[in-house]
């Protein structure tokens, strides 16, 4: 069991409550609380927000239903996870559009009832998954070690391809921070990111891959095209500084990277919607930067803003993509998703594609690219030098007939 997962099951019946509580015990779950009302869970979250992390809410419960609870939720800004459990109806899908358009949830699906124990047993590792830090249990790198990392140039970028929807070609690359350390090898950015976050080193982070991408693209465009983007993550912390988009201009001009073929990614993941952040993601837009929303899904923006927003493209969070197949409450939101960014023009990608039913499902949602391990894991450039050309071999395409 996990000793830090408790969740909140709400439902105004109580052989629900009690099959329900009994199988997410089975499956994982340290404590699984319940209560018959929405009143009643709204009066408990309010008394201790921090205490639940994923709420199961039936829509239709007498008095407060599940709606009007999630709407309660949104405002008081609840930071767990949502689980959706009823019968699909009218009533789910207005819920989905309302939660989509309007709410800052992080919805992570539906169990439908009776329940299915292998769906279950799915959503309580889906839940873990969207738990911060839950994976994050290797030891930290200290300041000092990440700095002289930095400084002694032992950062290297892997790139993780983005397949096109229409024909499999490679569209674009995400570019991916790691550290080659003497005498340890590798160092994968959930070891070093954070440290550079809190000590203010992610423009010297920015600075070394700026200079790793200006050294590979030309061999990698050379693989797959001049029209592939390459895309870099911006923190939330970088954009509160205001000389944000003359720094990376400079970068851009220093190391010989054109901005049209440069996307930042601006995370989602944590909460990017102060006023100063917002003026220089304009100002980034304005200054000829591509841009796009990262890992959506979590619950920090909603859809309306973001479409009023200049991001060509939204890239789904994965745990928004894993298992859709099997989740027609998830399939509703991402194909609401679907609807509104072709209206506004933006791009989808759709990250974390691992099993090949999901891939069906997100191809008919009609989604503009895919990004995961399905396809291909991160890569070093010399590695994508053989990939690139087996990947186009099996398809039977030219990277750019």
């Amino acid at each position: 069991m996990d000793a830090r997962l408790h969740v909140l099951i709400v439902d105004d019946a109580v052989d629900i409550c009690q099959s329900l509580e009994m199988q997410l015990l089975d499956y994982g779950v340290f404590k699984a609380s319940w209560c018959l009302s929405g009143e009643e869970a709204l009066a408990l979250i309010e008394k201790q927000p921090a205490k639940y992390d994923a709420i199961f809410i039936d829509l239709h419960m007498p008095g407060m239903d599940g709606l009007e609870l999630m709407h309660r939720l949104s405002e008081m800004q609840y930071a767990g996870g949502v689980v959706i459990i009823s019968a699909l109806g009218a009533r789910a899908i207005n819920l989905t559009l309302e939660a989509v358009s309007n709410y800052h949830l992080r919805l992570l699906g539906s169990l439908e009832k009776p329940f299915d124990e292998s769906l279950v047993a799915f959503m309580v590792r889906r839940i873990k998954n969207s738990m911060p830090n839950v994976s994050s249990q290797v030891p930290l790198l200290r300041r000092k070690d990440v700095l002289e990392a930095l400084r002694a140039r032992q950062m290297v970028n892997y790139y993780q391809p983005q397949v096109s929807s229409i024909d499999n070609r490679v569209v674009g690359f995400e570019c991916l921070a790691r550290l080659n350390l003497n005498g340890e090898g590798l160092i994968g950015a959930n070891r070093f990111i954070a440290v550079a976050e809190r000590f203010q080193l992610m423009d010297l982070i920015l600075d070394c891959q700026m200079e790793n991408l200006g050294q590979d693209l030309a061999n990698l465009k050379d693989l797959v095209g001049n029209d592939c983007r390459f895309s870099i993550n911006l923190s939330a912390q970088q954009l509160y500084n205001d000389t944000l988009p003359e720094y990376l201009a400079d970068l851009a001009e220093n190391y010989a990277v054109p901005l049209d073929c440069l996307r930042l990614e601006v995370p989602e993941n944590q909460a990017i919607m102060e006023d100063k952040q917002l003026k220089n993601i304009h100002r980034l837009s304005i200054n000829g930067f591509n841009l796009s929303l990262d890992n959506y899904g979590q619950g920090y923006a909603n859809l309306r803003q973001i479409t009023r927003m200049p991001f060509s493209a939204v890239k789904l969070n994965a745990q928004m993509t894993e298992g859709i197949h099997n989740d027609k409450i998830m399939r509703l939101i991402v194909e609401s998703i679907r609807l509104q960014t072709q209206i506004a023009g933006i791009e989808l990608v759709a990250l974390g594609v691992v099993q090949p039913e999901d891939l069906l499902a997100l191809a008919d949602i009609n989604v503009d690219a895919y990004q995961g391990r399905l396809f291909c894991p991160s890569k070093s450039a010399e590695e994508l030098q053989a990939w690139v050309p087996s990947w186009y071999e099996s398809q039977t395409i030219r990277p750019w007939c």
